[in-house]
């Protein structure tokens, strides 16, 4: 590349970033004005306080009931003032109802993280607060915790016996695919939302999971050797980490019944034996 062009895609870049913070600015300022907004707060990496150069704006706008629509038309419609912003940023109309039952696809977890650490800028009843609170939550029930158990150590499983029987690319993908579950498991374990896959450093380097006997930068070196090659030594490692942890908690059961002989080929299994 140009050196050309990296100066015009920096400057187009610093150009929309000063036009996205004044409309944002100026959205702030029509939802301390306007009677029918009761709320606003920013989501996404910007609402964490980590935003990029390229960050988008995801901003929440809280409304009264029956004026979602004729809100949404006045901030982003075709002659609104901030049609040109919503463009390249998302505006979120919801109200407080709305704002519960909010994202449809609630379900699978991931969404609690989407609200934690974010903070109302704008809230004139003092409810959007509590409610971005207890969407952050993370409800975890012991069952839940049993099949993460099982999901993990059967793929964990499920790689080594690939790697026994010479089937490289099936053992990458199976390590590949407990990774997931194993980091899921250790969050869900803390009580704590999993945070998406660009956040995890950040989120381990800010708030550490306290169960863990290692420290956050030998968790995620074992976590890259496993994703790179499927690791036997670093599987291993992590395993143990997460057996030990769940054992602590009251889950000798569920590790436990996966049998003696399997328990020891996961311990101990090499190649070539």
């Amino acid at each position: 590349m140009s050196s050309y062009s990296h100066r015009s895609n920096t400057q187009r870049v610093n150009q929309m970033t000063t036009s996205n913070d004044l409309a944002f600015q100026a959205i702030c300022k029509e939802a301390e004005r306007n009677p029918s907004i009761i709320g606003l707060f920013l989501g996404g990496s910007r609402g964490k306080g980590m935003p990029k150069p390229h960050s988008d704006y995801d901003v929440y706008i809280i409304v009264k009931d029956g004026m979602a629509a004729s809100v949404e038309s006045s901030l982003k419609g075709t002659n609104a003032p901030f049609h040109e912003f919503s463009k390249e940023n998302d505006i979120i109309v919801l109200t407080m109802d709305g704002l519960k039952a909010y994202p449809p696809w609630a379900g699978d977890g991931y969404e609690t993280y989407d609200f934690l650490y974010l903070k109302a800028i704008v809230d004139k009843t003092g409810m959007v607060q509590a409610i971005i609170k207890e969407k952050s939550i993370r409800h975890v029930k012991p069952e839940d915790i049993n099949l993460k158990i099982d999901a993990y150590i059967n793929f964990f499983y499920r790689s080594l016996k690939c790697i026994r029987d010479g089937y490289d690319l099936g053992a990458r993908l199976e390590a590949n695919t407990s990774m997931a579950i194993l980091l899921d498991l250790l969050f869900a374990i803390h009580d704590r939302p999993t945070p998406y896959g660009k956040y995890m450093v950040w989120e381990l380097d800010k708030h550490p999971l306290e169960k863990l006997p290692v420290t956050n930068q030998v968790l995620l070196h074992n976590v890259k050797q496993v994703l790179d090659d499927a690791s036997i030594d670093a599987q291993r490692f992590l395993f143990g980490i997460v057996e030990n942890i769940c054992r602590e908690a009251g889950f000798n059961a569920q590790i436990d019944g996966w049998g003696e002989e399997p328990l020891r080929f996961m311990r101990e299994f090499k190649p070539g034996k």
